[in-house]
């Protein structure tokens, strides 16, 4: 079940917010460490995290709640690509690369090239781009 821990009652929205894009930000920075090591499997691992990251801190703006990974991708179509706050593109982004997470976690033989982890490091950096200004250009609604 994917929630939030129970200590999350003692901060403000803004601060759960704030700590979900540092968490993304510096999973980031695991990922590019990864990635410059060649270590391409715990790259994605990483990148996707960031995405999840990012979902679960425009989750906390809208008070959406998932209870598993599947959820947070079904609420982040239903709620954002749906309603084109993010773009289409996005979507089916973060939707492969939680595909691409799980080959490279629980798969067998399955193995990225640098050139296909840096089209995915690329477009992660982008999501975050996006999160974080919809997050600043919403800051003042409920």
């Amino acid at each position: 079940m994917i929630n939030e821990p129970a200590n999350q009652k003692y901060f403000s929205k803004p601060e759960l917010i704030k700590y979900r894009i540092e968490r993304a930000s510096v999973t980031l920075l695991e990922a590019r460490k990864l990635y410059k090591d060649k270590l391409y499997m715990g790259c994605v691992n990483r990148l996707y995290y960031v995405c999840y990251h990012c979902i679960q801190a425009l989750f906390i703006k809208k008070n959406i709640i998932a209870k598993s990974h599947s959820g947070v991708l079904k609420m982040f179509h239903k709620e954002f690509i749906s309603t084109d706050l993010f773009p289409k593109e996005n979507g089916k982004f973060v939707s492969n690369l939680f595909i691409k997470r799980l080959d490279s976690d629980y798969g067998v033989f399955i193995d990225f090239t640098g050139e296909e982890v840096l089209k995915f490091l690329n477009l992660t950096v982008s999501f975050l781009k996006k999160t974080e200004d919809y997050i600043s250009t919403t800051i003042n609604e409920k």
